[in-house]
């Protein structure tokens, strides 16, 4: 994890935590309370975001064709009702020939 991450973490723990206690204490905690998730959230959710393109761009350097993404298409997809991916062979008829 990076420091970002962690920061952003503790943030938002922090001000989870600090949120049931607003009412209880004084409804003044419940701005920074806010504050502290709206501040953290963003910081983790970000660097999470960051790390996983890096990981995607370290995969992605390995291939020949780096433009060309291992997503599968919308038509390369099997396994979809009405496809028959294991019925292409020709001794394998459905209608028993």
């Amino acid at each position: 994890m990076s420091a970002r991450e962690i920061l952003g973490l503790l943030l938002l723990v922090a001000g989870v935590i600090l949120m049931p206690f607003t009412f209880w204490l004084s409804y003044r905690w419940f701005i920074p309370a806010l504050a502290l998730i709206a501040v953290g959230a963003p910081l983790f959710y970000s660097a999470r975001v960051m790390r996983k393109e890096e990981e995607i761009a370290k995969e992605s350097s390995g291939r020949s064709d780096p433009s060309r993404p291992d997503i599968p298409l919308v038509g390369d997809v099997r396994g979809f009702p009405g496809h028959r991916a294991f019925d292409s062979s020709p001794g394998n008829d459905a209608d028993g020939e």
